[in-house]
This record gives structure tokens, sequence and C-alpha cells, in this order.
């Protein structure tokens, strides 16, 4: 589909920064969609970019796709300094692991196109790529047998 397609999913993020029990929740419509917005959550998870976000609470996760695909990660936290402490602590985090990840394309993909932020006791991530790069990267890693 040429148009913006919106996949709800669900899932753990644990504290290493994998993602369990990921899945979707809000079907696009369209099986490959579902399966791409599955395969980009698979990439994030060994990626391990999540991992400062393991804490937060009412944690929402939603892909859009359209010409560039957008993971956000939206979740809550019981102070303004909660909050602050997370994104500080997920931005140190995200220093390390491009250092740890450099020889792993795909994780470095998710890794340079994250972004963490904060408003009061609210904690946002977006992960943002162009659809084709996204395309690319996991067409890449799946012919390699990574994952």
């Amino acid at each position: 589909p040429d148009g913006k397609v919106k996949v709800g999913v669900a899932g753990i993020i644990k504290p290493d920064g994998t993602l369990a029990n990921y899945r979707i929740i809000i079907p696009s419509g369209v099986a490959e969609i579902d399966q791409a917005a599955l395969a980009i959550l698979e990439a994030v998870s060994v990626s391990r970019a999540l991992g400062p976000l393991h804490n937060l609470s009412s944690l929402s996760m939603v892909l859009e796709i359209d010409q560039t695909a957008q993971l956000h990660v939206t979740g809550f936290t019981s102070s303004e300094q909660d909050a602050r402490a997370i994104v500080d602590l997920a931005n140190t985090v995200l220093l390390f692991a491009k250092i740890r990840k450099s020889t792993d394309p795909a994780s470095m993909m998710m890794l340079n196109n994250l972004k963490v932020s904060r408003s009061g006791q609210r904690v946002q991530a977006v992960i943002s790529v162009s659809r084709q790069k996204a395309t690319d990267t996991l067409h890449s890693t799946m012919g390699n047998g990574q994952g």
C-alpha cells in the first residue's frame, strides 16, 4: 500500500533491552505489513536499544509506516525527576550500544535513528527510518541468517 499504515503492537521491554511477548494488537489489515512490523520489532529487540525504558508504566507502542517507518514507544514515570533520569540513562546507554553494535548494520540502523525525550512524566522514544532503508536492512539481515 502507498498510504500511511498504523499497526498497534504490544510487548514487554526487558531490563537487557530485548523485547518479549511482542505481538500485533491492532492489525493493519495487510498480512505483509503486519509481518514487517514483527520483523522491525525483532530488529529493535536485537539492538537492545530500549533497555532503559523497561520500567515505564502505561507503555504503548505504535508502528506507523508511510515513506518512513516510525516506532513510537511511550510510557510514564512517577515523577519528572524519574523521567529526566530515564532519558539521561537512555542516551548514555545508546552511546555505549552504538560502540558495542558497530559491526551490526541492522542494530546500527535502529540505534542511529533512535531519539529519546520527555515531557513532564511522559517519556517517549521514537525510532524513525525511511521505509526503503528499513526494508533493505531487514532483507539483508534475514538473508545473512542473523536475528
